[in-house]
């Protein structure tokens, strides 16, 4: 370009989108607190579900451990029972997460009467995609959600004893 003499200068879409780049920053900041409060709304609700889980099992389970289970395979039995509940209702959600995104794509809905939304749509229309690195970051984040979730109700399931199932009948 200098030998041709075009005067050019090479900056980061940041310096030359200006005022636009913050308010994208800005946005994403807020999606991404938005989507950490759903995850630890979720990890409530499934921390929740599960612990009563294992408090209406608690004969069930201090039976089990009566007759020679271990703490270990307990917490184990539980750990596999929430990951295939997981993967399962995950990986249902991802499928109607894809399909819900290919019906909106086919929509082509138009962003020209908003200004905002043509920002964050990238144009005159609203085209979303999904992408492997989209599902590998959703199947991380289930797992870890579901992870830290489960967590304090295999404790629970842990820690009952025979005595207490007896107790309980």
């Amino acid at each position: 370009l200098n030998d041709s003499g075009v005067a050019a200068k090479v900056v980061d879409w940041k310096q030359a989108s200006g005022e636009v780049a913050q308010l994208t920053t800005i946005t994403q900041g807020a999606l991404f607190i938005f989507v950490l409060f759903i995850f630890f709304v979720a990890a409530i609700i499934i921390m929740n579900t599960l612990s009563m889980a294992a408090i209406e099992r608690v004969s069930e389970l201090g039976m089990m451990r009566a007759i020679g289970a271990r703490k270990f395979f307990v917490g184990s039995m539980f750990f596999a029972e929430t990951a295939l509940l997981a993967a399962f209702f995950g990986g249902l959600g991802m499928l109607v997460g894809i399909a819900a995104i290919w019906g909106i794509d086919a929509l082509n809905i138009s962003t020209t009467g908003n200004d905002l939304a043509g920002l964050l749509a990238g144009g005159d229309t609203l085209h979303p995609i999904v992408t492997v690195a989209g599902l590998v970051l959703g199947l991380i984040q289930l797992a870890i959600a579901t992870t830290l979730a489960m967590v304090y109700p295999m404790r629970v399931a842990t820690k009952i004893t025979p005595l207490e199932a007896i107790s309980r009948d």
